[in-house]
């Protein structure tokens, strides 16, 4: 894979806005709905994070727990973000194909996405030559974490 360093950085640079982003969500959804294992949750636990009554968060946002993950997505800009549940360091973690689909219904990134014709195989690769490089530790399976993220 041969992407210019300017491209590198601007996905490195959406990786560091998705994380951030991720934090906010997660942050709505303990504000915003009655988590019935609220005080589990506070101390870390975000595998206990379940679906609720309220189908719209703040900013258009929704959310869908489902096995290890919770999908948020925006109803007027559709944007997506997939984040790991888990340990609040989960939040974290880059699956490439969720990453792919943040990238492409983001506005800012778009053009990003643009670069892969095949986007799970070739995120991955470009995950593992920024593993390589040492921007990027694995973390399970094809999940991965920026190295000195946050």
């Amino acid at each position: 894979m041969d992407l210019a360093q300017s491209t590198i950085r601007e996905i490195l640079s959406a990786m560091d806005e998705r994380a951030a982003l991720a934090r906010i969500l997660i942050g709505k959804v303990l504000s915003e709905t009655n988590q019935p294992q609220f005080a589990e949750i506070e101390n870390g636990n975000y595998d206990c994070i379940q679906n609720s009554d309220i189908e719209t968060l703040s900013d258009n946002w929704t959310f869908e727990v489902h096995g290890e993950h919770c999908l948020f997505i925006n109803r007027v800009t559709n944007q997506e973000l997939e984040v790991s549940l888990g340990t609040i360091d989960s939040l974290e973690n880059i699956d490439p194909y969720f990453f792919y689909k943040f990238l492409v219904t983001t506005n800012k990134y778009k053009h990003l996405a643009s670069v892969f014709q095949h986007p799970f195989k070739e995120m991955l690769a470009l995950f593992e030559l920024l593993q390589q490089q040492g921007f990027l530790k694995r973390i399970h399976g094809v999940e991965f974490r920026k190295v000195n993220a946050g």
